[in-house]
């Protein structure tokens, strides 16, 4: 996708900073907004689409840690617990932020209300599209 953003088969795409920031970085492609709610850190200058007037257009990536239907509350507690002490660690979100991530580490509850709210989400667009699997 990139090569094509490069070479003017394709006008514009949605990917990840990190395999286009050089390509931001030297001119030859332009980033017209980020897909946050908040700007990232390794490209502070990105405005949001949020603050360009689109309140609603934002598409914030998440990884969850899942585990079986049924797994023991002490399990759920110590793998969270065992995430949390990873992320307070500062080179591990320092990792994870130079690749343009945004860590925000939640409760299992929180995670499972964001995993219902966009599936919702995205079951409701794709039946006002007609989108059918495939």
């Amino acid at each position: 996708m990139v090569a094509d953003l490069l070479s003017g088969q394709i006008d514009f795409a949605v990917t990840a900073l990190p395999p286009v920031q050089p390509h931001l970085k030297t001119g030859a492609l332009r980033a017209i907004g980020v897909l946050t709610n908040r700007r990232v850190s390794i490209a502070p200058e990105i405005p949001t689409f949020v603050e360009q007037g689109f309140p609603n257009f934002n598409m914030d990536v998440w990884v969850a840690v899942l585990g079986p239907k049924g797994m023991g509350a002490a399990t759920v507690r110590k793998l969270h617990d065992a995430l949390v002490t990873a992320m307070d660690n500062p080179a591990s979100k320092r990792a994870l932020e130079n690749q343009g991530n945004i860590v925000n580490v939640t409760t299992p509850a929180e995670a499972s209300e964001v995993i219902r709210h966009d599936v919702a989400r995205y079951s409701a667009l794709a039946k006002k599209i007609n989108l059918t699997p495939q």
